[in-house]
């Protein structure tokens, strides 16, 4: 079987991932454990709050559940609701994103993962930290 092109962009992103660290770099990455850089801290926090209110919007659309059964969905990696990714589409399959929304919410996606993928410190508004705010639905 041939090996599938993911073309530029999943090359780039690989080589940020997996680019070796010059001494500057390495530097910054370590000072940035004792001052963490806001950008970082915005892209992952940030993810993580819209995440949790949108596994909220999911399960309020569910037959009741106990909690139990609803951390076995969200905690296995496999399964249905495992990624951020699973999420938004299951929540866009249900009607609750709109065309917009779900957009907006893969875009907060990769910047999440971008942030959280690379051992580089990438900043909002620099070339590599440029992950389609531009691009975000505003209405």
């Amino acid at each position: 079987m041939a090996p599938r092109n993911r073309g530029k962009k999943a090359r780039e992103k690989r080589e940020i991932a997996t680019r070796e660290l010059s001494g500057e770099e390495r530097a910054a990455l370590l000072d940035a454990l004792i001052e963490p850089p806001l950008a970082i801290s915005y892209a992952i926090m940030g993810a993580l709050a819209v995440e949790h209110e949108l596994e909220l919007s999911i399960k309020s659309r569910l037959r009741r559940i106990s909690q139990e059964e609803w951390e076995a969905i969200l905690s296995d990696q496999d399964g249905p609701l495992g990624t951020f990714d699973r999420k938004i589409k299951f929540a866009s399959y249900l009607g609750i994103l709109d065309t917009h929304a779900r957009t907006n919410l893969d875009i907060i996606r990769n910047v999440r993962n971008r942030f959280a993928h690379t051992k580089r410190l990438i900043g909002a508004h620099s070339g590599e930290g440029d992950h389609g705010f531009r691009r975000m639905a505003t209405t």
